[in-house]
């Protein structure tokens, strides 16, 4: 239903007449104009708008910082307030607290008279009890309380045997620990003794072994620079037997040459 009218309003209807088309380019041009004047018109305007912008912002700012001063006076006043609102609610809290703290304290003095009423009470039947109990004692014969003296004694001195016995088999110890630790002392003393003595023969030996070392290979060079010695000789002589073999050689050669000089002569002259 909808697509060919769509199309046909989309294409562009062809101009065939070149008038028209001049015509056309006018208007663009006068169109420019307009819209280049507009644009300029316009700039001026936002200058103006824009020094007037700037003057009533001035007189607004400096009312905005009246305003501003006055409000935060305002909130100066508030924050007091809050302040000493605050203060007096921490007041009433601290006043609760201590109220409470006296209440518990005032509970735990009354447990405490409690408990003590309770530990005279168990204090007094005890003290009855012990009364009795020395009562019944001192009904005791005197004999009785003599053979108790003299058993009482006996246990005595028998503690102390007993303990000064304890003390010498101590000190018996700890003697002999010490005699123990001194010998171990020495013992310890002869090892290291017997170590640095073996250290001090380990260092001589390895220095006699360096030295034979050190002796034995200068013997060594001695050896390689005679060899060198005898070889560079050696060379030398076999330089100059081969030397003396050249010139041998040379003499030989001219001896024959010399013969065949004297055959050709012999052999031109018999010609």
């Amino acid at each position: 239903s909808r697509g060919l009218g769509d199309v046909y309003k989309r294409q562009e209807e062809k101009k065939d007449d070149k008038k028209e088309e001049k015509k056309e380019k006018k208007k663009e041009e006068k169109k420019e104009v307009k819209k280049d004047d507009k644009k300029e018109e316009k700039k001026v305007e936002k200058k103006d708008d824009e020094k007037d912008a700037k003057k009533t912002e001035k007189k607004d700012g400096k009312k905005d910082e009246k305003k501003g001063e006055e409000k935060k006076d305002d909130k100066k006043e508030e924050k007091n307030v809050e302040k000493k609102d605050g203060k007096k609610k921490e007041e009433k809290k601290k006043g609760n607290k201590e109220k409470k703290d006296e209440e518990k304290k005032e509970e735990k003095e009354e447990k405490e008279e409690k408990e003590e009423k309770t530990r005279r009470m168990m204090m007094t039947t005890k003290r009855r009890k012990i009364k009795r109990r020395m009562k019944t004692r001192r009904m005791m014969t005197k004999e009785d309380d003599k053979e108790e003296k003299k058993e009482k004694k006996d246990n005595n001195n028998k503690i102390v045997k007993k303990e000064k016995k304890d003390e010498d088999d101590e000190k018996k110890k700890e003697k002999k620990k010490d005699e123990d630790k001194k010998d171990d002392d020495d013992d310890e003393k002869k090892k290291d003794k017997k170590k640095d003595e073996d250290k001090k023969d380990d260092d001589d030996d390895e220095k006699k072994k360096e030295k034979k070392k050190d002796e034995d290979k200068k013997d060594d060079d001695d050896d390689e620079k005679k060899k060198e010695k005898k070889k560079d000789e050696d060379k030398k002589d076999d330089d100059d037997d081969e030397k003396k073999k050249d010139k041998k050689k040379d003499e030989d050669k001219k001896d024959d040459d010399d013969d065949e000089k004297k055959k050709e002569k012999k052999k031109d002259e018999d010609k």
